[in-house]
């Protein structure tokens, strides 16, 4: 995982590298609400996800600008995937 916490460069971001072939959870920095913003897992892709979310089956589903805030301090990453978190302010 990566952390980079710099205001004057931008919005605090956690990304987070699964290179392996299988899933890994990773704890995200305590304190603050985390908003995904890319998840490059293929379940987004897959034509059924895309059909669920009206999107055309051309288009990729893995980024989104009102991202899901999560509950819990904790994120799956699946296997060979990146994931970006944007800190959420208060």
């Amino acid at each position: 995982m990566m952390h980079f916490y710099d205001a004057s460069k931008g919005p605090e971001l956690a990304v987070l590298f699964n290179g392996d072939g299988f899933d890994s959870t990773f704890t995200l920095p305590q304190g603050r609400r985390w908003k995904r913003v890319i998840d490059t897992q293929s379940y987004f892709d897959l034509p059924e996800t895309l059909i669920q979310s009206n999107k055309s089956q051309r288009l990729s589903n893995n980024a989104w600008a009102d991202g899901e805030v999560l509950m819990s301090p904790t994120y799956t990453v699946k296997g060979r995937s990146i994931v970006i978190f944007e800190a959420v302010k208060n």
